[in-house]
């Protein structure tokens, strides 16, 4: 079911799954995604992400954190 209001099957933070298919309603674009036994599930598009999109990575040193890689694309 693809509805904001729908229920929960789980809560996702940062997690990489495959993508099932794209699907639009109404003006809501959702991801379907492969939640192992649990099927399939839906994600809002505009919060799901390539594991390959820009990445930043910051190291501390001297007690402060500095940007030492930024990764745009794969």
């Amino acid at each position: 079911m693809r509805r904001a209001d729908a229920g929960v099957l789980t809560t996702l933070s940062f997690a990489i799954l495959p993508i099932a298919r794209t699907a639009t309603l109404g003006d809501d674009a959702w991801t379907a995604v492969q939640l192992d036994a649990k099927g399939i599930g839906y994600v809002s598009s505009r919060l799901a992400r390539s594991p390959i999109d820009d990445r930043a990575i910051f190291t501390r040193s001297d007690g402060r954190w500095q940007l030492t890689m930024f990764l745009a694309g794969d």
